[in-house]
């Protein structure tokens, strides 16, 4: 249970009516940034509010110094010498319970305007799940993604030392403005993997997958079924597939379940029963649905799934 959490059930005190009081060095200066209990602060947001070059929270020597209190009770009634940032929500706290800058003492009732007043009054906390949309006036859902690109704003700061200018329609000189922008392979990948996976492992679509199809034969001491996954394999290859060949001397449950976890669009497995009827198996990653298939007609059934899923 956090600080804020316990405060408000041991006092009985909503969270929404509780103004906690944040304290950060930046640069050489202590600010204090006030929220809603229940709120979090967008550092970010704060970073940009103050504009420093050297931005983290207070040490507790930076707090004792500032506050006349401890870490865990500071509060904005009496703050002083200490410039005061409130989040846009504080304003319209009617009886807040705030910190007093003393060990275990608290203040009840304080309002903004009569007990203290912020220097600023800044939107600075983090956005949250039934906020309103800022376009269509709906709430808003929050959901975990992953950062698989960046575009960045230069501005002239390269334009300028590589003198890289252009004539505008009123010909003259213009300093170019810059932007780049950078996609993660890596984070693609772990990004495709979080969204095509299943308790077995992973679940490789077929546009992305680092193979198409895994050949995994079966008993290889049987000679027949040796030299038909072989042959399989070097006619996939020249089918232009991009293939798998499993050739460790392993149980099958072993093999298979390391195929699941690699998560391979399709798996080519050929056993001695089968083989023996002149069949094999071919399984989909995704459901791991198995169907039996002739010998001869397997690199043109591949072929067909491959083609099918791009």
């Amino acid at each position: 249970m956090s600080s804020i959490e316990s405060l408000s059930k041991g006092l009985g005190v909503p969270a929404q009516r509780i103004v906690k009081t944040l304290l950060y060095r930046a640069d050489d200066k202590v600010v204090a940034f006030l929220m809603r209990g229940d709120h979090e602060l967008n550092e970010t947001k704060a970073l940009n509010c103050v504009k420093a070059t050297a931005f983290g929270q207070a040490s507790p020597e930076d707090i004792q110094k500032a506050t006349g209190g401890p870490v865990g009770f500071s509060g904005p009634v009496g703050l002083k010498g200490v410039q005061v940032i409130a989040d846009l929500s504080v304003r319209e706290i009617v009886n807040a319970l705030s910190g007093a800058n003393e060990r275990d003492m608290h203040f009840k009732n304080t309002n903004a305007g009569r007990d203290f007043a912020p220097d600023a009054y800044v939107d600075l906390r983090h956005g949250a799940a039934g906020d309103p949309c800022p376009q269509c006036g709906k709430a808003v859902s929050l959901m975990r993604g992953i950062e698989v690109g960046h575009v960045f704003q230069l501005g002239t700061v390269y334009s300028e030392v590589m003198k890289a200018q252009f004539l505008d329609k009123e010909g003259k000189s213009q300093t170019l403005i810059m932007g780049c922008y950078g996609i993660g392979v890596d984070r693609t990948l772990a990004s495709v993997i979080e969204q095509n996976h299943d308790e077995k492992g992973i679940v490789w679509p077929m546009a992305l997958c680092p193979f198409h199809v895994a050949v995994v034969p079966l008993n290889l001491k049987d000679k027949a079924v040796c030299d038909t996954a072989e042959k399989i394999y070097r006619e996939l290859q020249a089918a232009g597939l991009e293939v798998l060949f499993d050739d460790r001397d392993e149980r099958a449950g072993f093999k298979f379940a390391d195929m699941e976890l690699l998560g391979i669009p399709l798996r080519i497995t050929i056993g001695p029963k089968g083989l023996a009827k002149g069949e094999l198996e071919i399984t989909e990653r995704k459901g791991l649905k198995t169907t039996v298939v002739k010998v001869e007609e397997v690199v043109a059934e591949v072929q067909k799934r491959v083609a099918g899923s791009e």
